[in-house]
């Protein structure tokens, strides 16, 4: 699935492959062991992938997230969520709760030029007009991550990194 991508070589990692985007009327990836590791991802790959593996895009990188959250985890989430919720009820913004895409641009909110999606699993969104059908385009103004012994470390310290670089409070 090699391409002619328009992404330039100065612009991603070094040694990653870039992957031509999935058209519609390909096979799609169900399996997050179907994903090359070594491959480059776009939000448009993500998004056409059938997968009911839980996965995110940091840096164009696949990530698998963990299986299903323990319940402590879950009703920290919860109890979170719902304070939010109330706090911020008499205003226009916004709570999410995982399963909710973030997706953070680079340059491009086109959907072939985002190569990071998370899901926190909490999200504050200040400004509507990043909110889309798909989730959020752009930086969510608060995020939240409930720890847990499931957790990826590794995946934690990318996150951090990527909210970081983008502003996240």
């Amino acid at each position: 699935m090699k391409s002619n991508n328009s992404n330039s070589e100065k612009d991603r990692p070094r040694g990653l492959k870039i992957y031509r985007t999935i058209s519609e009327d390909e096979n799609h990836i169900s399996r997050v062991a179907e994903v090359d590791a070594n491959g480059y991802y776009s939000y448009s790959d993500y998004y056409r992938w059938f997968s009911s593996d839980k996965l995110e895009l940091i840096r164009g990188k696949v990530f698998a997230k963990s299986p299903a959250p323990s319940l402590t985890h879950q009703r920290w989430c919860g109890f979170l969520y719902v304070k939010l919720c109330d706090f911020l009820s008499a205003t226009q913004y916004e709570v999410f709760i995982n399963p909710f895409d973030v997706r953070i641009p680079d340059r491009s909110s086109s959907d072939v030029e985002i190569f990071t999606v998370v899901q926190p699993d909490i999200c504050v969104v200040f400004d509507q007009a990043k909110l889309d059908e798909k989730g959020c385009v752009g930086t969510p103004d608060v995020v939240i991550e409930v720890l847990s012994a499931g957790n990826n470390w590794r995946e934690l310290i990318d996150k951090y990194k990527v909210y970081e670089e983008a502003g996240v409070l």
